[in-house]
């Protein structure tokens, strides 16, 4: 479960970093296994912030097979055929059987006016034509963000309702509620969800979060946790919070855990140390620290417990790219017998072509009956095809500046060569493809500049876009 966890946290963060031609995010739900542990996720999201291009470069073939365990062999392998639109999006999917050549499934994205996935459609091969399968729809508000997501799957001519996310917000833009949803018996069924609420202190800065999840056996949301936040000087990064249950039997709070926190000079996290509720005093639990390598997004991640009035090692894991921003996987280990040892995680081996393209693509995960890494897929890129932004979205990308990029707080964004006087739509979107941010902004003779307040977001990336008459233009943001 402790590597679960930890897996558990990144995520966000890892799963779109390793393909050349990525598939839009499906939903990923927030419930956390742990909720003492949710904020430490938050600052685990922390990578680079990446440059802007003004081309994009796609595979439209990749070729994938499966390793044969029992008789350690690659098996028969699927090839994806990829299309994509001007912006250099994912818009279809075709899947072939690499010996027959025959068609299994085909994937169409649909996108909205604003670049939002709107629909998600899958279709299997039915010997002469295509038949649906099922279909993801996506709905939005007004400011860009997510208020449902809606499953469906083609039974006997018609989509059928299969189950549903439902999203909501406060005035300040705040993630508040979620709601987990079955269709039976013609109707909705809550099946789960969270609810969030938060308070804010003079600075802007979160001072407390409540967590209210879904009680299936009650059928509501009952009260259970929140975060009490401590902050030091003027930074925007808390030093420690207390994590407390609440008490429905005398109507009060129990202290349950609290975590320290230590910041290296570049403002990432260094070290946390949890220690827990004993009813009298803290008692010291477990301690991780953090070590980045100063060449990239490298870092590993070294848990203690404290046993018998010592620290001693439990768990740690390596999380690694190369030297080009791809990510090759993270390993955890346990510390048995005084030594460490693989107990799960996954390594991606990875080759490139001559114009520095992900060509190809070993993936072994780890057997943890033996701890050693195990064959799993490889996968081939190529067909590559170079899609390149027109003159004016070249001309924003290069004119759009976000100062200070890293940022603690506010961020100020400017852009000029602004065509029109209409307005213009400013999106901040967090690593999930959520809204977090939005406001409206009117250019004035042709520059467009607005002060973006951050505080009180978890650290981490986030994309700011501006939706403008002639196209999309973003930047990415790192919030520390």
């Amino acid at each position: 479960m402790k590597h679960f966890l930890l897996f558990a946290s990144l995520l966000g963060s890892t799963l779109t970093t390793f393909a050349q031609a990525p598939l839009p995010e499906r939903t990923l739900r927030n419930t956390p296994t742990n909720p003492a542990l949710a904020p430490i996720e938050a600052l685990l999201k922390r990578n680079e912030a990446a440059r802007p291009t003004t081309t994009v470069r796609q595979a439209s073939r990749i070729s994938t097979y499966l390793w044969n365990r029992t008789t350690s062999q690659w098996g028969s392998g699927s090839i994806a055929t990829y299309t994509y639109d001007a912006q250099g999006r994912t818009i279809g999917v075709v899947r072939t059987d690499s010996a027959t050549q025959v068609p299994s499934t085909r994937t169409t994205y649909t996108y909205n006016a604003t670049g939002q996935l709107s629909r998600y459609l899958d279709e299997t091969w039915q010997g002469s034509a295509w038949q649906n399968f099922n279909q993801e729809l996506f709905t939005y508000d007004g400011q860009n963000r997510r208020t449902e997501y809606l499953n469906q799957n083609w039974i006997n001519g018609a989509w059928q309702n299969s189950y549903r996310d439902q999203y909501t917000y406060n005035a300040q833009g705040y993630f508040t509620q979620v709601l987990y949803q079955r269709w039976a018996n013609n109707a909705w069924s809550t099946f789960g969800g969270q609810q969030y609420s938060y308070t804010f202190d003079t600075a802007g800065r979160m001072s407390e979060q409540q967590y209210t999840p879904w009680n299936t056996n009650l059928g509501t949301f009952v009260l259970e946790g929140r975060y009490l936040y401590t902050y030091t000087g003027t930074s925007t990064n808390y030093s420690s919070y207390d994590y407390q249950t609440w008490n429905a039997n005398t109507n009060s709070w129990l202290s349950s855990s609290r975590y320290t926190f230590a910041y290296n000079t570049q403002g990432r996290i260094s070290s946390y140390e949890a220690q827990l509720w004993n009813g009298t005093t803290w008692q010291p639990n477990l301690r991780t620290t953090y070590t980045y390598l100063a060449s990239g997004q490298d870092y590993t991640s070294l848990t203690e417990q404290f046993l018998n009035g010592t620290w001693q090692n439990y768990t740690r894991y390596n999380n690694t790219y190369d030297l080009q921003g791809t990510y090759l996987g993270v390993i955890f280990e346990d510390w048995l017998n005084n030594t460490w040892v693989y107990v799960f995680g996954t390594r991606y081996t990875v080759g490139y072509n001559a114009n520095n393209d992900l060509a190809r693509r070993l993936t072994q995960n780890v057997d943890y009956t033996t701890s050693t890494l195990v064959n799993y897929e490889k996968s081939f890129y190529s067909d590559y095809q170079t899609i390149t932004l027109g003159n004016k979205a070249k001309a924003q990308v290069a004119e759009m500046q976000l100062s200070p990029n890293p940022t603690s707080g506010k961020v100020t964004l400017a852009l000029s060569g602004f065509q029109g006087s209409g307005e213009a739509q400013v999106v901040v979107s967090n690593t999930l493809g959520q809204t977090v941010q939005q406001v409206t902004v009117r250019p004035q003779a042709g520059i467009l500049r607005q002060t973006l307040h951050l505080a009180g977001l978890p650290a981490g990336v986030y994309s700011v876009s501006v939706h403008t008459p002639t196209g999309i233009v973003t930047k990415k943001l790192l919030h520390e």
